[in-house]
């Protein structure tokens, strides 16, 4: 532990120092919520309308701004996303009628297709009976 004590803080100055405000998005929730300041997809909607201080937010690259809804509830409410819309595929699972989540029905295979016969002729494999 002393020798943590005598590490500086973690903090590195790596290039020039952007000043994102979610306040110049027109697309963001005025919010005081600090994850909101985490979100990834977030900085990046900022990073892609920013064209430099004082000058106007205009998305550039044509990213959706429906992924800062992926895992939050930043977006403003009139764009009509969900809020955390984010989902896996429920690892196959589907809804049965009395809303219980189960593995659906797999359609029953027979052994080979009813014209297995001709192309196993055809390769010399076809048994005679």
């Amino acid at each position: 532990m002393k020798m943590a004590e005598r590490l500086p803080w973690s903090y590195s100055h790596v290039g020039v120092e952007l000043s994102l405000d979610h306040i110049n998005s027109p697309f963001l929730k005025e919010t005081g919520d600090l994850s909101c300041a985490h979100n990834l997809e977030a900085l990046l909607h900022l990073l892609d309308g920013y064209h430099g201080k004082g000058h106007r937010f205009v998305l550039a690259s044509g990213r959706d701004p429906a992924l800062v809804n992926k895992a939050s509830d930043f977006l403003k409410d009139h764009y009509l996303v969900p809020p955390y819309w984010r989902q896996y595929e429920n690892k196959g699972m589907v809804s049965n009628e009395d809303g219980r989540w189960m593995q659906p029905e797999r359609p029953k295979l027979d052994d080979h297709p009813e014209d297995t016969h001709r192309y196993l002729k055809q390769l010399g494999l076809a048994s005679h009976h």
